[in-house]
C-alpha cells in the first residue's frame, strides 16, 4: 500500500519546511551515561513548527542529543523510546559495541521533551482518589481530562499537533538538518509503533529498524485473553517449581482470588483494591517484579495483606508522574474505546484479570480531544524494510501472539526473535551483552547474531518480599516516632526541672 499523507496540507508544507532546514548547530555536552572510549555526545536544539498546517504558527523547540563514534560511513542510529508520555533522552543501554561503531540521535517528543510538556495535574489528582477503576472514578477521571485540555488550550497550546504523525515529522526535520541521507531505527515499546509509521511514510529513508517490545497498530489497549495466557504460563511454571507449589496450588487462581476480594485492611488501614489491581499489572511488566507481585498475592491468600497495603501505597506515589498524560492521550487516545461492552470485558473477574490500565484511562479519552487516526494507519500494511522484531513470551504489555499473528505476516524482509523466559523490561537489563551482540550485527549485516542470548529463568524466591518490606517500614517509622516522643518527652523535662 503507498502511504496516503494524513493530512494533505500538512505534507505540503512539511515538504517546504523540509527542504528549508538548515544545518542544525551541535556543541559538546555533558551526558551522565557512560560511553564507550572515543564516543563523544554533542547538543543542539531544533525549532519545529508546532501545526504544519498553518502558516502562523507558534513554534517548539525539541532537544537533539548525538552521540557520535566518529564513524560516517554508516547511517545513524536513531533511538525511539517507549511511552506515550515518556522521554525519548534517554538511552540507558549498555551497548558499547553498537555505540562504538554507529552514531545514535535521540530527538525530544513533542508534548513531552519540549518547553511545554501536556502535564495535567487535573487528572493526576483524580487518580489517587478511592476506586479510580470505578464507573464514578472514571467519570471524574473524564472530567479532569476535559479541564487539563481546556487549560492547555487556554495557555496557547494547539492539541491537534500532538500526533505521532508530527513526531515523525520532527525526526524528519532532524535527520534532513544532520545531513543524513538514511537512518536506522531502534524502537521499544510505543516507539516500536512510531517506526513502523515512519518507515511506511519515507520508505526510502529507513535503511533497516529493530523493534523490541513491540506495538503493532490498534494495541494502544490491553488484551485480558493475552494478560491471562501469560499468567497461565506463569502458573505451569509454578507447578513445576518446588519451593512455588508449595506455597499455592494453582497461582492463576490465587492471583484472580486475591485481586477479587474487596474491603481488604493491614493495621486497620484499608486497601483500594482498584489502585492494588492496577498496581500488580503493572508489576507484571518484568518476571522479577512479577515473583514479588505472586510473593504478595500468596501471602494475602494466606491473611496477610501487609504486601497489599504496599501496592496500594506504590500506586498513589508512582502513577501520577509515571509518564505525561496529556501527551499519553494525544497520541494513544485514537485507540481509546467507550462503548459498554469495552468496559465490561475489562473488568477483573475469577477467571481473569481484566484489563485495569485501559479502564484508568478510558474516562480520560472520553473528554480528551482526539485527532483519530487515518483508516489505513489502524491496521499493519505490506513493508519491506528489513526489519528485526524481538519480544519476550511473558509480555503483558505488548504480547508475542500480535506481533507473529498480526505483524509479522506483513514484513517482507521481517525476522522474529522470542526472548523466552522475558517480559516487557527485562530485555533492558538482563544479557546486555547479548542484546549488543544482536544489535550490532543486525545493523552491519542485516541477520541478528542471537547466540548470545539463553533463555530466562523465572526464580520464584523472592529476597525482599514486598510484605517484608512493608512491616519493615512500619517498624522503622515507629522506632523513629518513639524516638521522637523520647526526646520531646526529656526536652519537657529539662525545662521543667529547670
Amino acid at each position: 500500500m503507498r502511504f496516503v499523507c494524513p493530512r494533505l496540507v500538512l505534507c505540503i508544507l512539511t515538504g517546504w519546511l523540509v527542504v528549508q532546514a538548515s544545518a542544525m548547530d551541535l556543541q559538546p555536552c555533558e551526558w551522565d551515561e557512560p560511553l564507550p572510549d572515543g564516543v563523544t555526545a554533542t547538543c543542539g536544539t531544533l525549532e519545529v513548527p508546532e501545526n504544519r498546517s498553518q502558516s502562523n504558527t507558534g513554534k517548539i523547540d525539541l532537544p537533539v542529543i548525538h552521540l557520535s563514534s566518529g564513524s560516517t560511513q554508516t547511517p545513524p542510529v536513531v533511538f525511539l523510546n517507549g511511552g506515550p508520555g515518556g522521554t525519548n533522552l534517554r538511552f540507558g543501554l549498555d551497548t558499547p559495541d553498537l555505540l562504538s561503531h554507529y552514531d545514535v540521535l535521540l530527538v525530544g517528543y513533542r508534548g513531552v521533551d519540549d518547553g511545554l510538556p501536556l502535564i495535567c495535574p487535573e487528572v493526576s489528582a483524580v487518580m489517587i482518589q478511592d476506586a479510580p477503576l470505578s464507573l464514578t472514578g472514571r467519570e471524574r477521571m473524564g472530567q479532569a481530562a476535559s479541564e487539563c485540555a481546556g487549560r492547555l488550550m487556554r495557555e496557547g497550546v494547539d492539541l491537534s499537533s500532538y500526533t505521532m504523525f508530527d513526531v515523525i515529522q520532527d525526526l524528519e526535520l532532524a535527520r534532513r538538518s544532520l545531513g543524513h541521507e538514511q537512518i536506522h531505527l531502534f524502537a521499544r515499546s510505543y516507539g516500536t509503533r512510531i517506526a513502523q509509521y515512519y518507515a511506511r511514510m519515507y520508505p526510502e529513508v529507513v535503511a533497516s529498524s529493530v523493534l523490541v517490545t513491540v506495538n503493532p497498530p490498534g494495541h494502544f489497549k490491553w488484551f485480558p485473553e493475552a494478560t491471562d495466557a501469560v499468567i497461565g504460563q506463569y502458573a505451569d511454571l509454578c507447578a513445576a517449581d518446588e519451593y512455588c507449589k508449595g506455597r499455592t496450588s494453582d497461582l492463576a487462581e490465587t492471583l484472580y482470588w486475591t485481586l477479587n476480594q474487596a474491603d481488604r485492611t493491614w493495621l486497620g488501614l484499608e486497601i483500594d483494591a482498584d489502585k492494588v489491581w492496577a498496581a500488580a499489572f503493572l508489576l507484571m511488566s518484568s518476571r522479577e517484579t512479577s515473583v514479588l507481585l505472586f510473593d504478595a498475592l500468596i501471602a494475602a491468600e494466606k491473611g496477610d495483606n501487609s504486601g497489599l497495603f504496599l501496592l496500594d501505597l506504590a500506586f498513589d506515589l508512582t502513577m501520577p508522574h509515571a509518564f505525561v498524560m496529556g501527551d499519553m492521550l494525544s497520541k494513544a487516545g485514537s485507540e481509546c474505546q467507550n462503548d459498554a461492552n469495552f468496559v465490561e470485558v475489562r473488568m477483573r473477574s475469577s477467571t481473569s484479570m481484566g484489563s485495569p490500565l485501559d479502564l484508568l484511562l478510558q474516562g480520560a479519552c472520553s473528554t480528551w480531544p482526539i485527532v483519530p487516526f487515518p483508516e489505513e494507519f489502524n491496521m499493519p500494511t505490506r513493508d519491506a524494510t528489513p526489519t528485526l522484531l524481538v519480544n519476550g513470551d511473558l509480555d503483558v504489555s505488548t504480547p508475542l501472539r500480535y506481533v507473529e499473528d498480526e505483524l509479522l505476516p506483513h514484513l517482507e524482509n521481517g525476522e522474529l526473535f522470542v526472548l523466552r523466559g522475558f517480559g516487557h523490561d527485562d530485555w533492558v537489563d538482563n544479557q546486555v551483552t547479548a542484546l549488543d551482540q544482536m544489535l550490532t550485527s543486525f545493523f552491519k549485516t542485516g541477520v541478528a547474531d542471537t547466540s548470545g542470548y539463553i533463555p530466562g529463568r523465572v526464580d520464584f524466591r523472592v529476597e525482599w518480599p514486598l510484605p517484608l518490606i512493608a512491616k519493615l517500614s512500619v517498624a522503622t517509622v515507629l522506632v523513629v516516632l518513639f524516638a521522637v516522643v523520647a526526646l520531646l518527652f526529656r526536652t519537657i523535662r529539662r525545662r521543667v526541672s529547670g
